[in-house]
């Protein structure tokens, strides 16, 4: 007897396996989608840092940034009100509820030592979620599963 296409069973069975397959692939690339955009985000936030402080280095002038869960503000002073000369608004939330940074003339990181800015997530997928902010540097780490948002929980490169 000459067959000419499939039966029903196999087409369901094919079906069946593409539909199990396409709900793996959805769900592994909403993992790699949130992954990249947390270290986006991470690698942003040190880039903006970094060129902050080049600028109040070179042009001899304070800044200040204002960091919210949800917002990185730019000031051109040391005080971090009024209007802000840059914004930012941040997908993925920070966890501390406000941080302000200010920078002096000299590029330096004024106040206290080792300012942790961390991911409002325990769970990370990503390589970088966190960043500590020194007097004289900046740097991107991932803190450890479990860790409180601060230097010593931070694993750095």
């Amino acid at each position: 007897m000459l067959r000419n296409g499939f039966t029903l069973v196999e087409v369901v069975v094919v079906m069946a396996i593409i539909a199990t397959l396409m709900v793996i692939a959805t769900l592994n690339f909403r993992e790699f989608s949130r992954k990249c955009g947390i270290e986006n985000q991470t690698k942003m936030l040190y880039v903006d840092l970094m060129k902050l402080r080049s600028h109040a280095l070179f042009e001899r002038q304070h800044h200040a940034v204002k960091l919210t869960p949800t917002l990185f503000a730019i000031y051109s002073s040391h005080e971090a009100s009024g209007e802000p000369i840059a914004r930012r608004h941040l997908r993925y939330p920070i966890t501390n509820s406000e941080i302000v940074l200010n920078f002096n003339e000299r590029g330096l990181l004024d106040g206290s030592f080792g300012r942790s800015i961390c991911t409002s997530d325990d769970a990370s997928p990503a390589a970088y979620d966190s960043l500590v902010v020194f007097t004289t540097r900046i740097q991107m780490g991932k803190r450890e599963h479990g860790g409180a948002c601060v230097s010593s929980s931070i694993r750095t490169n």
